[in-house]
């Protein structure tokens, strides 16, 4: 796709977000070729503003608008309880289910010895901190067994 640089350079954006080959980019390329303009201009937009106006929540590391989540911000939600997940996926799953009322705390990650991935790289001190700090009782780990 030497000829069309603008194209490849597309192409090779979306080939680099997880999940997403050279050929299924080539496809979404395409799409949004075939698009009208305005369509293309909503996708940039959204993607705008989800870089411009989400951070972390400084309290569990979930997705947030401002400083805290809307799950730290419910004063509904079960405060002794705290589920430990190694990401916002996961997190993102346990509220699907709709089961589970208490607080989250969501890691930077995995442990990973073999791959030099220790507790500080995972941000382990910040949740040993909130749970000391906080009426926490009950900590459920929810991480893959590798941990």
């Amino acid at each position: 796709m030497k000829r069309y640089g603008i194209l490849d350079a597309l192409v090779r954006e979306l080939a680099g977000l997880p999940g997403i080959g050279r050929k299924t980019a080539q496809r979404l390329a395409f799409h949004i070729l075939k698009q009208p303009s305005e369509d293309a201009d909503r996708l940039v937009q959204a993607i705008r503003a989800v870089k411009e106006r989400l951070g972390l929540c400084r309290q569990c590391r979930n997705i947030a608008e401002g400083e805290l989540c809307d799950i730290c911000l419910d004063p509904s939600r079960d405060a002794t309880r705290l589920v430990v997940v190694e990401d916002v996926t996961t997190l993102l799953t346990f509220e699907r289910t709709g089961g589970y009322r208490g607080l989250y705390h969501v890691l930077a990650g995995a442990l990973s010895p073999l791959d030099g991935v220790g507790p500080g790289d995972i941000k382990a001190q910040d949740l040993m901190d909130r749970i000391a700090q906080s009426k926490v009782e009950e900590v459920i780990v929810a991480t893959s067994p590798t941990i």
